[in-house]
């Protein structure tokens, strides 16, 4: 709209809310379609159902919340960025170690799922801690999950050097 509150022709309308702020649903509007396995022309599709506008640069602040609850609402669930979970990640010496000797199972292949939320499964399981970060405070149960761990690795790699050991006796 001018100033006179007509819609300029052939141009997008002015909309309010911070201009950051537009962009940054724009981005999570492209990037849920891109998780929820849309290509360009159903994510087209969805919009202009959803808001009336096939392109998101069409669209106002309210209209790109509406489309991310509508991603929502088919399953999408919005991730924290790489930079949000590494400064989420405890980062005490010990949780170094303990995440180090995570790492290294999974390089052994012995973890089917070596995510960050697996290893939170795997301190819980062993001392009741829902976080690794509260470890912090309880290093006596910090030094159990690092001895445990330690003697997984030690157990797998006994059993392939022994399993190298007959294996060449055949």
């Amino acid at each position: 709209m001018t100033a006179a509150g007509r819609t300029r022709k052939g141009k997008a309308p002015r909309f309010l809310g911070p201009p950051d702020e537009r962009r940054a649903l724009i981005a999570k509007a492209h990037l849920a379609a891109a998780q929820l396995g849309l290509d360009e022309e159903t994510r087209r599709a969805v919009q202009a159902q959803v808001t009336g506008h096939a392109s998101c640069a069409g669209m106002s602040v309210p209209e790109l919340e509406r489309l991310l609850t509508h991603y929502r609402g088919k399953g999408w669930t919005a991730r924290p960025s790489g930079a949000a979970r590494a400064q989420r990640q405890a980062a005490f010496p010990q949780a170094r170690l303990i995440r180090a000797l995570w790492l290294e199972l999974r390089d052994l292949g012995e973890l089917r799922d070596a995510s960050e939320g697996a290893l939170r499964s795997y301190v819980r399981r062993i001392t009741g801690v829902a976080a690794l970060e509260w470890l912090a405070k309880e290093p006596q149960k910090a030094r159990q999950v690092i001895e445990t761990l330690k003697k997984w690795i030690a157990r797998v790699q006994r059993e392939r050097a022994q399993a190298q050991e007959g294996g060449g006796e055949t």
